[in-house]
């Protein structure tokens, strides 16, 4: 059972490191994943256990039927596999303030809630990235209107060239 303590020490730990090892990830992927990508993997992060999600990664890791347009998502997950490695180290410092050796089950659930942490900063950089990119391409929109009318202003009627 995971204490008190152990729980707080997880929550300092995504407030103040994981997160920015979260936007640091997202970056280095460069593009933002499909929704349905990243809120499926918050789902089988909730609902399994730490080795099915485990299993999960590595399969769309190596999953060859991509779209085109979805071809930086298996980089995604091999990055999120090697990622899990390093939050098992953290969970192994945890752990390591317990008198006794703990059990593997602990080990797991401890491994698991930081890797849902994590999973959880992800999605919400995931989403961050998706709003400023859209909030970019609509300014840029606007910056190429300017000056121009808006609707269906064609301009002064004239005789010159048009048919009447």
């Amino acid at each position: 059972m995971i204490t008190e303590q152990e729980q707080k020490k997880i929550r300092l730990l995504s407030d103040i490191e994981l997160y920015l090892q979260a936007v640091e990830f997202m970056r280095g992927v460069a593009r933002q994943l499909p929704p349905t990508q990243i809120n499926g993997l918050l789902n089988v992060s909730l609902a399994n256990t730490y080795d099915e999600l485990g299993r999960f990664i590595d399969f769309q890791g190596k999953r060859t039927t991509w779209r085109r347009e979805d071809a930086h998502i298996p980089d995604f997950y091999k990055r999120l596999s090697q990622k899990l490695k390093q939050l098992e180290a953290y969970a192994l410092s945890i752990m390591k303030s317990r008198a006794g050796q703990p059990s593997r089950e602990d080990l797991q659930i401890l491994k698991m809630l930081l890797t849902r942490e994590f999973i959880q900063h992800v999605l919400a950089e995931n989403a961050y990235m998706g709003a400023t990119r859209a909030f970019q391409s609509a300014e840029r929109d606007n910056t190429r209107n300017q000056g121009r009318p808006q609707g269906n202003y064609r301009g002064p009627a004239t005789q010159q060239g048009r048919a009447q």
